[in-house]
């Protein structure tokens, strides 16, 4: 079974690792960006 991507946009370095870790350990893929323009880019 493909594990569902989640976009995970945020300026703050810490909760973006910890947010991003608690995702993928969950199961999802996580693509961690630390700008909404990034995000946009992507």
């Amino acid at each position: 079974m493909e594990s569902a991507t989640i976009l995970l946009a945020d300026d703050e370095a810490l909760l973006l690792i910890e947010l991003e870790g608690a995702l993928a350990d969950a199961g999802f893929l996580v693509l961690a960006v630390a700008s909404g323009l990034r995000a946009i880019e992507l």
